[in-house]
């Protein structure tokens, strides 16, 4: 949920969720429920400008360095640029979680340009026009989402790459990421999916075994090193990449920031508490050399696939003496959570 890329050691970081409006409708967008459910309670889906400055303001009263404006569609919003404009002159540095189509616009590119301190965060969901449009159900919104990641790199705002696994895309992560490379990305986060509403309608069509991404994700990463963009992995515990435990995207929440996250018409929330709340491990990960720090898959993978993919990694394994590295990085500069 947290876009990462420019977040510091310790820092508070928000996550404000500007509404529910959307222009494409993804085969596995995790907000379709509570959408659906501020639908059914005749409640409007998205807050009003006066709402949305006014959790602003309440974040920059609490010290955060850092807010990440989501939705939903932000950049569709008409005020947008006043609410990124708002959020710069609080001195936040901002993320936006968007899917680039309303970026395909010069004129909204350019009314942004002179921002610092700016990161999109922007998925594709195929190599393909035709696969990415069906994964949205919106024509055109593959070339759309291109022209913004290309219109936003020409003007050298830094731009990341998102990927939603799914059984129907595996084969296509090489070619998205090369998309991404020719576009001036270098980095991309790949995020096993998570089964909330739509993505819980469609799980037979969506969810993926571990076990069905082992060699797809080894070729992945060749890829990232020929391509020369960083990569890492949501929601992908330490034994579905033992060879690689330093791309586990987890890792990084040892940097201690503390996150936090507003749904719409809702009471702000601890990111950290929740995320870990809606993760389950095995029995047989107490005996991984990773247990103490790995959070385990979306809890919905165990029940539906069992524990039977997730095999205990040995202290002698290959990898280990990488990932304990790393980790030693990360704790000199920021204080491990418990729990």
């Amino acid at each position: 949920m947290i876009a990462r890329g420019m977040a510091e050691t310790g820092q508070l970081i928000c996550d404000l969720k500007l509404g529910y409006s959307c222009n494409n409708d993804c085969l596995h967008c995790v907000i379709a429920g509570n959408r659906d459910a501020l639908l059914a309670r005749s409640m409007a889906i998205d807050l009003t400008t006066e709402q949305a400055m006014n959790l602003l303001r309440e974040y920059h009263r609490q010290g955060a360095a850092r807010v990440v404006l989501t939705g939903g569609e932000p950049t569709i919003r008409e005020d947008f640029v006043d609410l990124v404009r708002q959020a710069q002159s609080w001195g936040f540095a901002v993320g936006i979680q968007t899917n680039g189509r309303a970026l395909a616009c010069e004129a909204l590119c350019d009314a942004i340009r002179g921002f610092d301190r700016l990161c999109f965060t922007i998925p594709l969901h195929g190599d393909s026009a035709d696969f990415h449009d069906a994964v949205t159900q919106r024509q055109g919104s593959f070339e759309q989402t291109l022209a913004g990641i290309r219109n936003l790199a020409r003007r050298g705002c830094r731009v990341e790459g998102k990927v939603v696994m799914s059984r129907g895309n595996l084969s296509r992560l090489g070619g998205m990421l090369k998309i991404y490379a020719e576009s001036g990305v270098k980095r991309v986060n790949f995020a096993y999916p998570h089964a909330l509403g739509n993505a819980r309608k469609n799980r037979h069509l969506l969810l993926p075994r571990y076990t069905e991404l082992g060699g797809c994700l080894e070729a992945l990463i060749g890829a990232a090193q020929e391509f020369e963009v960083a990569i890492d992995f949501e929601a992908v515990p330490f034994c579905v990449i033992p060879a690689f435990p330093e791309l586990v995207g987890e890792l990084h929440e040892l940097r201690g920031s503390e996150k936090r996250f507003t749904p719409v018409h809702d009471k702000t929330r601890d990111w950290n508490h929740a995320r870990r709340a809606i993760k389950a491990k095995g029995p047989g990960c107490s005996r991984c050399v990773y247990d103490m720090i790995c959070e385990g898959p979306w809890s919905e993978y165990l029940a539906w696939f069992g524990d039977v993919d997730l095999k205990p990694v040995e202290q002698d394994s290959p990898g280990v003496q990488k990932a304990l590295e790393m980790i030693v990085r990360l704790c000199r500069k920021g204080s491990v959570p418990c729990g």
